[in-house]
């Protein structure tokens, strides 16, 4: 308790309380706090399972989309309406990686970006995402085709990638129900439909989440009431 702290931990016992009738809340019969703490350590494995598996794709992303978009735009052919945002992270940067403060020094009035190499080793997973946007459409078709995916698909795919990579960094109970719904609305518009939260109530959908670690039967219940084919 003392080094996870009460109130992160007790995200993780709400779905094994229920009401005792009288407004109150209990916790269910034969509740146990090892059985918390392994719903907490479940969660916490989870987590990093999952963010082993993202940073091998990021890697790949990085890697694939510096070299495709060098070999066709050249080393500094950055998409105008990408380089404001790449200029910003370019200047952090300068104060913390040291690879980037010698090339500052060395080329930096000739060049106001680096090279495409180095430029996605220091941009986050956002910029990254804008910049697959922005680059040539045969770029951006040989990056994805190298997972064997189609373009619409991989764009889905990076959006997923990053808010379930923030999820893993940051493992805060409102931002990961945040990431939750996001990654969902991927999910359905992947599969060709659209999911509209605002059409429960916040309790609503907080109440699904929680039961849902023991109960899908809310949650499906929830989504049945959110989906709607995705209009072309």
């Amino acid at each position: 308790m003392e080094t996870i702290g009460y109130y992160r931990l007790s995200a993780y016992w709400f779905p094994y309380k229920t009401s005792s009738g009288d407004g109150k809340t209990v916790f269910r019969e034969g509740t146990t706090f090892d059985e918390i703490m392994r719903t907490y350590e479940f969660d916490r494995r989870l987590r990093l399972l999952m963010f082993e598996a993202v940073a091998r794709i990021e890697v790949f992303l990085r890697s694939r989309l510096a070299y495709f978009a060098a070999k066709e735009d050249g080393a500094f052919g950055y998409p105008d309406s990408a380089r404001t945002k790449l200029s910003r992270e370019y200047s952090a940067a300068k104060k913390s990686e040291q690879y980037i403060k010698h090339f500052a020094n060395a080329y930096g009035d000739e060049h106001d970006l680096p090279p495409y190499w180095m430029m996605v080793e220091c941009a986050t997973m956002g910029t990254l995402e804008l910049l697959f946007s922005k680059v040539s459409p045969s770029t951006r078709t040989a990056v994805a085709s190298d997972l064997g995916v189609k373009v619409p698909v991989f764009k889905n795919w990076l959006s997923v990638l990053r808010v379930t990579r923030n999820a893993c960094c940051h493992p805060f109970r409102e931002g990961n129900g945040r990431t939750q719904r996001i990654f969902a609305n991927q999910l359905a518009r992947q599969a060709g439909w659209e999911l509209n939260f605002k059409a429960v109530s916040p309790e609503r959908l907080c109440e699904a989440y929680i039961s849902s670690m023991v109960d899908m039967s809310d949650l499906i219940d929830l989504l049945n009431d959110t989906v709607s084919p995705k209009e072309n």
